[in-house]
């Protein structure tokens, strides 16, 4: 089954109806169709970041190159936010795993980047 991409006005809408007309979750899946799964975790992407969070993520299965992971992970550990939060500053999709790849990236390159002491000849 193919899933259905809704735009951000919908999902602005949906979340507002939540937040401010204190609608709630289980009545709007009734009248609107949409999971109360979906509309929770739309409320609750809105809620950690704002209409970044409603975002429509770029699902193309591109690939990441080790500079942009790495820039990624150093967002996030600078501003000591969860992958979560970075995908959705950097509007990418989690499944992509970019940060996680990214962390490896980042662990190896630090491995190489320091010289071991040579052992003293007995």
């Amino acid at each position: 089954m193919r899933k259905i991409k809704y735009t951000e006005e919908i999902k602005l809408q949906i979340v507002e109806e939540v937040l401010k007309n204190k609608r709630s979750k289980k009545w709007l899946s009734k009248e609107t169709g949409i999971d109360a799964t979906t509309i929770r975790k739309w409320v609750r992407a809105y809620e950690e970041n704002g209409l970044a969070g409603l975002k429509i993520r770029q699902n193309n299965h591109s690939k990441y190159d080790g500079d942009f992971k790495l820039m990624v992970v150093k967002y996030k550990l600078e501003n000591k936010i969860s992958s979560k939060q970075a995908a959705a500053y950097f509007n990418i999709a989690i499944k992509q795993n970019c940060i996680g790849m990214g962390e490896k990236v980042q662990k190896r390159r630090s491995r190489c980047s320091f010289q071991r002491e040579k052992r003293p000849k007995r």
